[in-house]
């Protein structure tokens, strides 16, 4: 089990290296949790130098994806704002939609964009 806290961008090398050789890595960087290779030039500004291991990355945030962590080699660690917005909504899911997305795919954005709306929606209530 290797977990990588490097800064965003460094991890992707470093993933490409381990991957294969040791059982898990989890990646505490952002480099493994957008699914679209396209998106990481908008959001971080420089293009996934790995993109074809986005697929393998499961969102680490087991209380809504559990089933796609499983026993795969990569977990991306989300971020502490989608980690937190996302938990915080969990008993409102049902009215939400958050749980609307497949268990088995990483959904970050839309996870966050949700939570961000319902809170928006609460605070002007």
């Amino acid at each position: 089990l290797v977990f990588c806290a490097l800064p965003h961008g460094s991890t992707q090398e470093v993933v490409a290296e381990l991957i294969g050789k040791v059982a898990r890595i989890v990646d505490l960087s952002a480099d493994f949790r957008l699914e679209d290779p396209a998106l990481y030039p908008k959001w971080y500004g420089q293009e996934h130098h790995h993109p074809e291991l986005l697929p393998e990355a499961a969102f680490g945030l087991p209380e809504f994806f559990r089933d796609g962590i499983g026993d795969g080699r990569l977990v991306a660690a989300p971020g502490g704002f989608v980690q937190g917005a996302a938990l915080a909504l969990r008993g409102e899911t049902s009215v939400s939609g958050l749980a609307s997305t497949k268990p088995t795919a990483r959904r970050p954005a839309r996870i966050a964009a949700r939570a961000c709306a319902m809170a928006s929606r609460s605070s002007r209530a």
